[in-house]
């Protein structure tokens, strides 16, 4: 009976030896398992941030290709708005010509602007030119650069707008004299 019992222990001793192997492997099997889940996860980041940049680069190129056929096109007009506003025989004697001429060419250097801010997405810069602007002015020229656009607009919906500027004495603010252009004329216009 004491090698019946001593044969059944060795057995059991050995499926539990046998259970521990197993439960040691199934557990360096999970270990494995997490770990070669984590570098699936940092395989499909690194794939999904390939792309993006990919698209970026795709994006980038187009964008310059843009700016600079832009630039191109915006070089003539303010060519031609300097030689109307500083050369004295083809400058014209009506104020409001004048005025027309300057705003053609704030509009173009705006542009400008718009376009080497789309630059700044491919090619970033670190500095903005900012400097005391005076609102009142910026405002003023708003008026007149969006005035065309929002009276045509009215016209056609038979609505009259009447625009009124009473403007209160505001400090300089120092900005981007450009951007706050474009705040303000995109303010105007959603309120036409």
């Amino acid at each position: 009976m004491k090698r019946t019992t001593t044969a059944r222990s060795a057995r059991h001793d050995r499926a539990r030896n046998r259970v521990a192997e197993l439960e040691a492997d199934n557990q360096a099997l999970r270990k494995r398992n997490r770990e070669l889940e984590k570098s699936l996860a940092g395989m499909k980041r690194l794939r999904d941030d390939t792309i993006q940049n990919e698209r970026l680069q795709a994006l980038g190129q187009m964008a310059s290709g843009i700016v600079h056929d832009f630039n191109n096109s915006l070089t003539p007009i303010l060519s031609a708005s300097d030689f109307l506003l500083w050369n004295p025989k083809a400058r014209t004697k009506e104020p409001e010509g004048t005025r027309l001429i300057e705003s053609i060419r704030l509009a173009a250097e705006d542009a400008r602007h718009m376009v080497s801010r789309l630059r700044e997405f491919y090619r970033p810069q670190a500095n903005v030119d900012v400097r005391p602007v005076d609102v009142n002015s910026v405002a003023e020229q708003v008026v007149m650069l969006t005035r065309p656009r929002w009276r045509e607009q009215a016209r056609a919906e038979n609505v009259t707008i009447d625009v009124r500027s009473d403007l209160a004495g505001v400090p300089p603010v120092t900005i981007n004299e450009s951007h706050l252009r474009e705040v303000l004329t995109n303010l105007v216009l959603n309120a036409a």
